[in-house]
């Protein structure tokens, strides 16, 4: 992951924030650091997802055990806000908080998906682990 930066910083490559379909200019957001301050590229989110979806080989830095460990439940969510569904149809759907990931099921299948929106930007990212 070669192109990927927090705060400010970013490559050659990048996408401009957009409001109500007008560019707005880009706002520092490194204060609230994970919540929105990672700037990537479509190669290196594609590596990330790999990285789950492989059980974390073939890097070997964490355990496959450990891996699945984030993708347990740790905390219910009771009335999740509706910018998490993203259009996905999840709306009643009782959900988790694993490590990092909100869980729940996409046509009967475990599903763990993040959700992000600030300044601009918009992201979603749904793995289902088991295919």
């Amino acid at each position: 992951m070669k192109s990927s930066f927090i705060g400010k910083e970013r490559g050659d490559n990048f996408a401009e924030p957009y409001f109500q379909g007008k560019r707005i200019a880009p706002r520092a957001v490194d204060w609230i650091g994970p919540a929105g301050a990672i700037n990537s590229n479509l190669h290196d989110m594609t590596q990330w997802l790999l990285f789950h979806t492989s059980g974390g080989q073939p890097s070997g830095i964490v355990s496959p055990g450990k891996l699945a460990a984030m993708y347990e439940a740790h905390a219910e969510i009771p009335d999740a806000f509706p910018f998490m569904f993203q259009g996905l149809g999840w709306f009643g759907q009782k959900l988790n908080y694993g490590l990092g990931w909100f869980l729940g099921t996409v046509l009967g299948k475990k599903a763990v998906f993040h959700s992000g929106n600030i300044d601009g930007y918009s992201s979603l990212v749904v793995a289902i682990p088991e295919d």
